[in-house]
């Protein structure tokens, strides 16, 4: 009996490695078959980033679109050339199935022009000046889920890297901070296609990865996004490497209230030793913070994080373990009325509070006898390249491999070796951070 219900979960466990596989492999293929072959130049390989979860419907619409399930010959929508097209995706469940349900309008009509139910595990969908609502996306989606589902873009990594730098940092700030960012960016966006080569979404686009915005064609010829455009092209295919010459998952933040740390303290893995001391940081308009939140309130948020029972009788007090090196905060102890203690991670203790509100892990707790106040300096996990620091270095004059050899020391900046000119002796192609 065991040994059967092993080999069930093997199978179960294979069919999914292969599923998983299979969505790389074909949704590549969709997109190479969706547009004309390009040349494998740097930032050009395809990145999938997850915009939205959670979903039972989307509406998009766009022109020349052409739908995709199992079959590998990918399905044009039925319309007119040049009229644009509606497409209403929803999922449908009969006899056990998950079926992708594509219903076809045209703008202006409510009805119904084709309806396609199509068995498949994922759905790709590609086409020109696609849009949901007033945000544009870009030319190739992957949906994946069953009862509810994810929203997934495929996107060439140059493109992604100029909606990335233009979240992630302001696009007035100097150019070679926008460089320092795209570099950092990039080698983040890499280590996590590798980490996640065989998930159907590689990356999220929001904090809990990168920021990333499809700005749509139009946008990007805006003369303000010129700059964004100079950085990343300007330092196309550079990436951070580690002693093993892996690319390195390049952590940044906005602001690390003077003295950044190490990727261990802070997420418990090895890659970044920190250390970089940045007297500029206060120079930052939000360098510090308070924040208030009532006993009663903490209680609620506390339960609901402990999964406690009603007999959860809240919050008595809080105490801290500080990273003695950087001055963060490791671990938040709880102690709640009935005389118990638990321990938060730092980091899942901003997650509960929020990162807007708990700005950064370098605080300091008051308590009064109805609330909790935390007073506190910087912004963010405090790991890798300070975005403040990095704003305050290059109107200093500093450049990119300045930034970078200041944030990420012991790592290697290296660039494709055809990416500088003729006329280069070579030795911008790396540098070596001591």
């Amino acid at each position: 009996m065991v040994l059967t219900v092993f080999l069930m979960l093997l199978k179960k466990a294979v069919l999914r490695a292969a599923f998983l596989v299979s969505v790389s492999s074909i949704f590549f293929n969709f997109v190479a078959n969706a547009e004309a072959q390009v040349e494998m130049l740097p930032d050009q390989e395809l990145v999938r980033v997850r915009l939205d979860h959670g979903l039972s419907q989307v509406e998009i619409r766009g022109h020349g679109l052409q739908v995709q399930g199992e079959s590998k010959v990918a399905q044009p929508v039925s319309l007119p050339h040049g009229e644009e097209e509606i497409l209403t995706i929803t999922r449908l469940s009969t006899k056990g199935q998950w079926l992708w349900k594509v219903v076809i309008q045209r703008p202006g009509s409510r009805n119904e022009i084709d309806t396609r139910l199509i068995g498949y595990p994922f759905l790709t969908v590609n086409g020109n000046s696609i849009h949901r609502g007033a945000q544009p996306l870009p030319n190739h989606l992957l949906f994946s889920g069953e009862k509810t589902f994810s929203l997934i873009a495929g996107e060439r990594l140059r493109d992604y890297l100029y909606g990335v730098v233009a979240k992630e940092m302001p696009i007035s700030w100097p150019l070679e901070a926008l460089k320092a960012q795209a570099i950092a960016a990039r080698s983040y966006a890499k280590a996590m296609m590798r980490e996640h080569e065989n998930r159907p979404y590689q990356l999220e686009s929001s904090v809990l990865d990168q920021v990333y915005e499809n700005f749509g064609d139009k946008n990007l010829h805006d003369p303000k996004m010129q700059k964004v455009i100079r950085a990343v092209s300007e330092t196309s295919g550079m990436v951070l490497l580690d002693k093993k010459h892996q690319v390195v998952k390049a952590y940044y933040h906005a602001d690390c209230g003077g003295k950044t740390s190490s990727s261990q303290a802070v997420f418990g893995t090895k890659g970044l030793v920190g250390g970089a001391i940045d007297s500029s940081c206060p120079a930052n308009p939000k360098a510090r913070w308070n924040f208030r939140i009532s006993r009663d309130e903490l209680s609620k948020r506390l339960k609901r994080f402990f999964h406690a029972s009603e007999e959860f009788l809240g919050v008595n007090s809080l105490k801290v373990r500080v990273l003695p090196q950087d001055e963060r905060i490791e671990e938040v102890v709880v102690k709640i009325e009935d005389g118990e203690s638990r321990t938060i991670k730092a980091q899942e203790f901003r997650n509960m509070l929020g990162y807007q509100e708990l700005r950064s892990t370098r605080f300091q707790i008051h308590q009064t006898e109805d609330e909790f106040v935390f007073s506190g300096t910087g912004f963010g996990h405090g790991v890798g390249l300070c975005q403040w620091g990095t704003r305050a270095m290059a109107n200093q004059g500093a450049q990119s491999h300045q930034i970078l050899s200041h944030y990420y020391p012991g790592l290697e900046l290296k660039a494709p070796k055809d990416f500088y000119s003729e006329k280069s002796n070579g030795d911008q192609n790396e540098y070596m951070f001591d």
